[in-house]
């Protein structure tokens, strides 16, 4: 399985499956989520600290976090160049590879929980930051399940990824 399917949502796993993402509601709360992580060369280091010092508790995989890390920060980097933007582009809005994907945020709920548990003389009160940003993200999760009905009816083998994801969440926060 590739780290793509858990760290980006696709078509039929994504929060907004068959709807215009850059009009759904959704959408917003899930990059604005994203916009909470620190910048990727902190991200990083706290990733790393968490792998060496503290994942010997959890067993995490990881070469396949830091992949679905790497793959993120690209869509992140990402840039809209739907008609509208700079330079123009014959794509109408929603249709480039920016606008027409979303973070999973089962993954965001993962990433935040690794965050919050890196070692705290790298961390410090941040800790406190990643984890509220842990209970928005599994709130927001909430929030989709319940508000659009598609994503519940995702193929079973999506909803099993999201379901292990924040699982594996949840037994890092709950720590």
């Amino acid at each position: 399985m590739n780290a793509s399917t858990f760290a980006q949502s696709t078509p039929e796993s994504g929060p907004l499956a068959n709807a215009a993402r850059f009009n759904n509601p959704l959408s917003k709360p899930i990059r604005q989520l994203a916009s909470r992580l620190p910048p990727r060369p902190i991200c990083d280091t706290l990733v790393e600290a968490f792998f060496r010092e503290r994942d010997w508790v959890f067993g995490l995989p990881e070469s396949w976090f830091k992949t679905s890390c790497a793959q993120m920060w690209t869509y992140l980097n990402l840039r809209c160049v739907c008609a509208g933007g700079s330079p123009p582009s014959p794509l109408r809005q929603g249709q480039c590879e920016r606008c027409a994907r979303d973070i999973n945020p089962h993954w965001l709920l993962l990433l935040f929980s690794v965050l919050m548990l890196a070692p705290r003389r790298l961390i410090g009160t941040a800790a406190d930051d990643y984890f509220r940003a842990a209970m928005e993200t599994r709130k927001l999760i909430e929030d989709v399940a319940i508000s659009s009905p598609g994503y519940s009816c995702a193929p079973t083998q999506n909803i099993a990824h999201g379901v292990a994801l924040s699982s594996i969440a949840a037994s890092l926060y709950g720590c």
